[in-house]
């Protein structure tokens, strides 16, 4: 029988029985446990644009008045970024699989000084793995991040790059901007 399942099933006798099944989801299945679970038909991005303000708004403030809350977000911030964050390893090569010592050494000697604290960060208050760390809990917490990043003179330091986290709350969720 195409598009369904048999299945056979004994009776306290020697017969065999067969009985056809219409396959289906576990989590689809509809009993006393399930039957008030609602459901839309409705895209995620539609779902969003009317919930997201709510859910970012409940899921900060479990993260202020939640200890298991407090808790998931930290072990978040330690398990994926850890003590010191995520640092540049340089692979610049000479030649095909020749290593280019000096180059590697002077590439991530300038992204070790950029990453310092008051560098990259255009307001002079984070340094890179701090950047790292709220942008981890904004993404655990919020769903999302936004970061900005500012190249040349706007920028305010030597290297003139640098980037600056802002509020995902500041964009308008209706029109999209």
């Amino acid at each position: 029988m195409p598009g369904h399942a048999v299945k056979a099933l004994s009776a306290k006798s020697s017969q065999v029985k067969t009985v056809a099944m219409k396959r289906s989801f576990a989590a689809a299945k509809i009993d006393r446990l399930t039957a008030d679970f609602l459901t839309t038909a409705v895209s995620i991005d539609q779902e969003l644009r009317s919930d997201l303000d709510r859910l970012r708004q409940r899921g900060r403030q479990l993260s202020k008045d939640n200890d298991y809350a407090r808790k998931f977000l930290n072990m978040v911030v330690r398990n994926v970024v850890g003590h010191s964050g995520f640092m540049l390893q340089a692979r610049a090569e000479d030649a095909p699989n020749v290593a280019d010592s000096l180059a590697r050494a002077a590439i991530e000697t300038h992204f070790a000084r950029w990453a310092r604290l008051g560098v990259c960060d255009v307001t002079g208050r984070m340094s890179f793995a701090d950047i790292q760390r709220l942008l981890m809990r904004t993404v655990a917490r919020d769903g999302e991040a936004l970061v900005l990043e500012l190249r040349g003179a706007a920028a305010g330091n030597k290297y003139g790059y640098a980037l600056q986290v802002l509020d995902v709350s500041r964009l308008d969720i209706v029109t999209g901007k």
